[in-house]
C-alpha cells in the first residue's frame, strides 16, 4: 500500500510541474491555441489507438519512461493529461486552470492508488477489458472534437 501511494503521489506531482508552466504559457499565447489543439487531438487518437492494438493483441506497449513516479508523471503523455491541459488552457484564467490541474493531480493519484489495489485482487483480463473501454472513449473524443477543429 505504502508504495502505491508513493507511486500515485510521486506520478501526480510530476505531472503537475509540467503541466502548470505548459498551461500558463498557452494562456498567454492564445494565437498557437488552435494548432496546439489539433496536434493534443492527434497525440489523443493515436495513444488510444495504441492503448486499443494493445489490448486487443495483448501486448505490453510501454510509451513512457521507466523510473520514479516522478519522472512517469513528468514526461508520460496519456488522453487525460492532454484533455486537462487543453480544459486549463481554454479556462483562460491562472488560478482557474492552475486549480484544475492539481484537481487533476489528486483524482489522479487516488486513482493510481485504488487500481494498484484492486489490481491485487482483480481476475487478469478485467485489465484487458478495461483498456478496451478506455481507448474506445478516447479515440471516440479526440475524434470528435477534432473532427469539429476540421470544420
Amino acid at each position: 500500500m505504502r508504495r502505491l501511494a508513493y507511486l500515485g503521489l510521486s506520478h501526480s506531482i510530476g505531472f503537475v510541474i509540467v503541466a502548470i508552466p505548459i498551461s500558463l504559457l498557452l494562456i498567454y499565447f492564445t494565437y498557437l491555441k488552435p494548432a496546439i489543439e489539433l496536434v493534443s487531438y492527434g497525440i489523443g487518437i493515436g495513444l488510444g489507438t495504441i492503448l486499443l492494438v494493445s489490448a486487443i493483441l495483448k501486448l505490453d506497449i510501454e510509451l513512457e519512461p521507466k523510473g520514479t513516479g516522478l519522472i512517469q508523471g513528468m514526461f508520460s503523455i496519456t488522453p487525460s493529461k492532454v484533455i486537462t491541459i487543453i480544459i486549463a488552457m481554454d479556462t483562460g484564467s491562472i488560478l482557474l486552470g492552475t486549480g484544475l490541474i492539481l484537481w487533476f493531480a489528486t483524482i489522479s493519484a487516488l486513482s493510481i492508488i485504488g487500481v494498484g489495489m484492486l489490481n491485487l485482487r482483480a481476475p487478469g483480463n478485467l485489465d484487458r477489458t478495461l483498456d478496451v473501454i478506455v481507448a474506445s472513449i478516447t479515440i471516440g473524443y479526440f475524434g470528435y472534437y477534432f473532427s469539429l477543429d476540421l470544420k
